[in-house]
């Protein structure tokens, strides 16, 4: 692939700055896909830099570019533009970088100077996309939650009985919590340091998905599958054990993370006394 730049050229024809470090670049043709990135803008993309060759007079640059990463950038990335799509990237690549400093040595001890050393690029870079760290640990907090109800979500609309959504939906919520396991610890240890609002909209967050979770299971007692007295007391249990999965898993454990979904997938439908437990396994 290959990536035309005009590297702070005053007469760039779009001036689609990246503000990546200190060198901005612009969009000077976009014929034949051509994307006109800084080689920092490159290398955050997961490109490497394979060779270089200028011409003309004005600035241009030629890079041969190898993909490296085949890292989802965003999930509709095909819905936005590439002035989105470059700031959604560096959204990301703050957070990343935010998670691990934040996870290793706290909030309170991790300064923005420090996100930014982490990244290689200014602290401006991080200003442009986040206005406070406060509002960083809050994007970070949000993330547990944020899957968790992607995961409800993506099985409710399903037509099928309440007992195979409960269990998809215990597989894949598992995943979501296990998959962001650093975000759900950080915001466990730093809950304290959210903003009033923050906090309230992470709160509710968590209502939204325990009334859904809820409502699954009110339907599953109408139907008989499930056995349960309380719904909403059966659905906060489930939150809480699923949720507490990501202070003992590990991913070097004997199990991997599809083998601790089902399982506690399983668990699950125990605990409502469902009927039937799919997937091969007998309820004893």
């Amino acid at each position: 692939m290959y990536l035309r730049c005009r590297a702070q050229v005053p007469d760039a024809a779009i001036g689609l700055a990246t503000g990546y470090g200190d060198t901005a670049c612009r969009e000077a043709d976009r014929s034949d896909r051509l994307i006109a990135l800084c080689i920092g803008c490159c290398r955050a993309a997961g490109y490497r830099l394979e060779s270089r060759r200028r011409f003309g007079l004005k600035g241009y640059f030629s890079y041969r570019l190898e993909r490296k990463s085949t890292m989802a950038l965003i999930a509709n990335a095909g819905y936005l533009g590439i002035r989105d799509e470059v700031a959604a990237l560096k959204r990301a690549r703050i957070i990343a970088a935010a998670v691990e400093l934040f996870y290793e040595n706290g909030y309170e001890r991790t300064t923005l100077d420090a996100v930014a050393e982490r990244l290689g690029v200014t602290k401006p870079f991080i200003y442009a996309h986040f206005s406070s760290k406060t509002e960083l640990l809050a994007e970070i907090c949000s993330r547990g939650i944020a899957v968790s109800i992607e995961a409800l979500d993506s099985v409710l609309p399903l037509q099928m009985s309440a007992t195979e959504q409960l269990r998809l939906i215990g597989e894949r919520f598992v995943s979501a919590v296990l998959g962001s396991q650093m975000h759900i610890a950080i915001f466990s240890r730093e809950e304290k340091n959210l903003a009033v609002a923050d906090l309230d909209r992470i709160n509710e967050m968590r209502r939204m998905f325990d009334s859904k979770l809820t409502a699954l299971l009110r339907a599953g007692i109408e139907t008989g599958e499930f056995d349960v007295s309380d719904a909403h007391l059966a659905a906060l249990a489930i939150g809480g054990m699923v949720s507490w999965a990501y202070v003992w898993y590990r991913p070097t454990g004997p199990l991997s993370l599809q083998a601790v979904a089902a399982e506690m997938s399983s668990l699950i439908l125990r605990m409502v006394k469902a009927d039937k437990v799919t997937g091969g396994r007998k309820r004893r």
